[in-house]
């Protein structure tokens, strides 16, 4: 890929991040893209299961993005959890490290009952 070409798709890339209503589009291409390729290798995206977080750190409000997977509509959520961490969409970890505060505590009371010598 020449050099001109890679800093026009980078270029193209920012604005994008910059403005979601224009980033809609390619998503909504590259789900149908993936979606075909799945159809075409014998995979399935489950619809159900498949969930759209938006990140951003802005305070003000920004429209969701409206996209479909297989004609169903993907929900837009404020936090979810992957590989055992839990993002919201400030990408604050605030609930993840509550999350491993209240498991390490639950933990923590188990072994001092245990611990407990009388």
């Amino acid at each position: 890929m020449s050099n001109a070409l890679y800093n026009r798709r980078f270029s193209d890339l920012l604005q994008i991040y910059k403005h979601i209503h224009i980033i809609d589009p390619y998503l909504q291409q590259c789900l149908n893209k993936l979606s075909d390729w799945a159809d075409t290798n014998g995979f399935k995206f489950s619809p159900s299961k498949t969930i759209c977080i938006h990140f951003c750190k802005l305070r003000k409000p920004h429209p969701e993005p409206t996209l479909l997977l297989n004609g169903t509509p993907i929900p837009v959520v404020e936090e979810t959890k992957f590989m055992g961490v839990i993002f919201d969409c400030k990408l604050s970890f605030i609930l993840h490290v509550k999350h491993l505060k209240d498991k390490c505590t639950k933990a923590l009371n188990l072994l001092r009952v245990l611990a407990h010598t009388s």
